[in-house]
């Protein structure tokens, strides 16, 4: 499975986070969070045999 896609919509929530931060008023800031890995479908059919090494949604 291909992972560009996915590896584009993070990027797209760190720009937008930084290009926001840039528009908001002095003394304010943004912070885009970032959980790493985490166990889902999608990652289960990218990473078959270490994805059950990882935390849940629901436990993160």
């Amino acid at each position: 499975m291909k992972i560009a896609p996915y590896c584009a919509s993070k990027w797209g929530v760190e720009g937008l986070s930084k290009a926001i931060a840039k528009e908001v008023p002095e003394g304010m800031g943004i912070v885009s969070l970032d959980p790493g890995l985490i166990f889902t479908d999608m990652l289960l059919s990218c990473l078959p045999d270490s994805a059950p090494n990882y935390q849940s949604p629901q436990h993160w």
